[in-house]
């Protein structure tokens, strides 16, 4: 298992802000909303699982709704089973 930076968590942080600024900004934006799940992802990397289940369970409702709404590339058309499998991972 690959060591934790003791800042990785605060770029993290970070890089999600600005995720949720761009989405915000402009929720049609499917880019954003991409970025936004992405970035969530990262977060449950570096969370305790209780963190890492509350970032998991954001990036899957946005990642099903983009989904849902055909705006998934046709690399990431997995990414909402991806990110079930991660949860499932997660100590309950």
């Amino acid at each position: 298992m690959p060591t934790k930076l003791p800042d990785t968590g605060m770029a993290y942080q970070a890089s999600l802000a600005i995720a949720e600024r761009l989405a915000k900004a402009d929720p049609a934006d499917a880019a954003w909303q991409r970025e936004l799940v992405l970035s969530l992802i990262r977060i449950s990397f570096a969370a305790d699982p209780a963190g890492a289940r509350t970032a998991l369970e954001r990036a899957l409702a946005i990642a099903e709704a983009l989904a849902r709404d055909g705006k998934l590339a046709a690399a990431q058309q997995k990414l909402p089973q991806l990110i079930r499998g991660a949860l499932e991972k997660l100590p309950k």
